[in-house]
């Protein structure tokens, strides 16, 4: 089975989030909330509140290192629109790409609209004026948001990839299209709640949903963990992105990005046809 590692951008400064939406408010209440009621040591809460006296909320550049360190091929995906805590600017997103053009990491969309085709359709332009020259064509909808024709209005935009659904399934070819469904078989904020403390229950979940994958006969498994948690506001989060990398490796897993996949899963479909939606 290959592992595919991604990582959605959410998060860019603190101050992005000012006057623009209610995650700063609804993060302070939470977590005091959490302390309040003994379910996260003073530590942790003692933490997530000094994350305040740096404006930086993203962690690309710490988590790329990782990556590159543990010769982990990667793919980032990044905003062009505002919503739903998602709130960094033109600008910001403009930075970002810049910053993966010279890293050479892939980027793809990370979509807000997806039960609409012409913002949909709109979005897409902005991302590729932003990344020109970017040569991969993916998406995958912020919150994984999806409604009946979201998958058809993608393989509509012409896109090589999208990486949305939560399921343990293999990769498949969207409505008769050449554009490939990679679903989601892991994503780090449903295996650890902000609550959580005991990190060897969550890797014990973790080890279950491969094994799971494994009894299936999966070929690919896609795995989502957010740059914003690899910090120490969030040090379960970031010792499981750290535990689960290197157990992967020990075990000689293979790694694989979505360009590499892409191929893959287009040759096996000349051999012979692959599952449809």
């Amino acid at each position: 089975m290959k592992f595919i590692i991604s990582h959605d951008i959410d998060h860019y400064y603190w101050s992005d989030h000012i006057l623009k939406d209610l995650f700063i408010p609804k993060y302070i209440i939470k977590n005091t909330l959490f302390y309040l009621r003994r379910q996260i040591p003073f530590s942790l809460y003692k933490a997530r509140m000094k994350a305040f006296d740096s404006n930086r909320f993203g962690r690309l550049s710490e988590l790329v290192e990782f990556n590159m360190e543990h010769e982990v091929p990667a793919t980032f995906f990044m905003g062009v629109r505002n919503a739903l805590n998602l709130s960094y600017s033109h600008n910001t997103a403009l930075h970002i790409a810049n910053y993966f053009a010279q890293m050479r990491i892939p980027l793809c969309l990370h979509g807000i609209s997806y039960n609409n085709f012409e913002r949909m359709k709109s979005e897409k332009e902005e991302f590729n004026r932003i990344t020109s020259g970017n040569p991969i064509s993916g998406i995958r909808m912020h919150y994984l948001r999806n409604e009946s024709e979201t998958l058809k209005y993608i393989h509509r935009l012409n896109y090589d990839f999208d990486s949305t659904l939560y399921e343990l399934r293999d990769p498949y070819f969207i409505e008769n299209s050449h554009t490939i469904e990679f679903p989601v078989s892991m994503m780090e904020v449903y295996e650890i709640r902000y609550n959580e403390i005991d990190i060897e229950k969550v890797k014990k979940a973790t080890l279950e949903r491969i094994d799971k994958a494994l009894r299936l006969g999966l070929t690919y498994f896609t795995i989502i963990f957010h740059d914003h948690h690899y910090s120490k506001s969030f040090p379960l989060h970031k010792e499981w992105y750290e535990w689960l990398i290197v157990y992967l490796k020990k075990a000689e897993a293979e790694f694989i990005d979505f360009t590499g996949a892409s191929k893959l899963v287009r040759e096996q479909m000349s051999e012979g046809p692959l599952n449809e939606s």
